[in-house]
């Protein structure tokens, strides 16, 4: 290596150095899949009207919640299918959960957020992402 050359390879190898020891690897075993809970059934707003306002398309009014393991589903009242997942940091904490489907005006839709509760007591709050648009969501298991 040209003696010129040195200094930039010195300074190459002290910044990787300094980046390793400045990461944190963390325990694969913090975040696993949800298998114990059981969020599957049907979701409503517990305050009535629609779980999310002011979203393009018709309104959605419901969720038919479907969960196998950590894969999640739900059809909302217009017979959209939304595909996602669902997973637990830790048995004190809600469940976090990732849904995308589409409205029926066509535009994409990623729903995500939480999941506390089991069974019929089930409640799941976040937010109703689209492209030009984010909203609250809630929505209650009223099975």
């Amino acid at each position: 290596m040209p003696n010129s050359l040195w200094p930039t390879a010195l300074l190459v190898a002290i910044s990787a150095c300094g980046l390793l020891a400045g990461c944190e690897v963390g325990n694969p075993d913090t975040v696993s899949p949800v298998t114990s809970s059981s969020y599957s059934g049907y979701y409503v707003n517990p305050s009535g009207g629609p779980m999310v306002s002011g979203n393009t398309g018709s309104a959605v009014t419901s969720l038919t919640v479907t969960q196998s393991g950590d894969e999640l589903q739900a059809v909302d009242n217009n017979g959209i299918l939304f595909k996602g997942s669902v997973t637990i940091a830790s048995s004190n904490q809600p469940a976090i959960f990732i849904l995308d489907g589409t409205t029926t005006a066509g535009a994409k839709v990623t729903i995500n957020g939480t999941l506390q509760g089991s069974g019929s007591s089930a409640v799941m709050t976040g937010q109703w992402i689209e492209p030009t648009v984010v909203l609250g969501f809630t929505g209650k298991n009223s099975s």
